[in-house]
């Protein structure tokens, strides 16, 4: 359940310091890049994940209720499943980009994106 992880870990990852240490990057590896796109994308994960939830729950009440019940609970499916490929859209871009800020963790706000955190280290001189 995605519930748990939602409200163990996306608060500490939200409230995490931005001066945690972090591996070296390695030259011509998208490695470490993505790394850092991967924790600062998780808190999307999970609320990606209960919209999800949410959407099949509703799905399930949809089939068991009948009447205006049924209607609303088939409208609530629609609306979180909506939701759910709407924020599917914003992800890469949190990800590679690290935009929008407000879906980013605080603490990650001012940190490059992906792409550009790879680029510049493909550029840095070797070790």
């Amino acid at each position: 359940m995605v519930g748990v992880g939602l409200f163990i870990v996306v608060p500490k990852i939200w409230r995490m310091k931005a001066d945690q240490p972090r591996r070296k990057p390695r030259k011509w590896s998208l490695g470490q890049a993505l790394d850092t796109g991967y924790v600062r994308s998780l808190p999307l994960n999970f609320v990606q994940l209960l919209f999800l939830e949410l959407a099949g729950i509703a799905g399930f009440f949809e089939k068991l209720l009948f009447g205006a019940a049924g209607d609303v609970a088939g409208l609530f499916t629609i609306v979180l499943g909506c939701t759910f490929i709407a924020s599917l859209l914003v992800w890469p871009s949190v990800w590679l980009f690290n935009r929008p800020k407000i879906v980013v963790p605080p603490a990650l706000r001012d940190e490059r994106g992906a792409l550009e955190l790879w680029w510049h280290s493909r550029r840095a001189p070797p070790h």
